[in-house]
């Protein structure tokens, strides 16, 4: 079911939210980019819950429609972030 995906990428948004949290917190990370980070991440979880409210104001979590407009931005990892920062 297409809502359930979108939740667990909020879920994994979610993770990576606290995942930045704490490198911040070991010296890992500086509160610039921690900052930047976090509003991509913020961003990106906003995107999903609205696709998440409009598959639910349909009734449906298959709707083709919903399916398509997810497919375009896909969570990834803070790690995976920051492999693109650092190179």
């Amino acid at each position: 079911m297409k809502a359930a995906r979108i939740a667990d990428q909020i879920a994994q948004v979610d993770r990576d939210l606290a995942e930045i949290d704490e490198q911040v917190q070991l010296g890992e990370l500086d509160d610039d980019t921690a900052d930047r980070l976090r509003s991509v991440y913020r961003s990106e979880r906003s995107s999903l819950e609205e696709q998440l409210a409009a598959i639910e104001a349909r009734g449906t979590g298959s709707d083709g429609a919903a399916d398509a407009g997810s497919a375009r931005a896909q969570p990834v990892s803070y790690t995976h972030l920051r492999a693109h920062e650092t190179s």
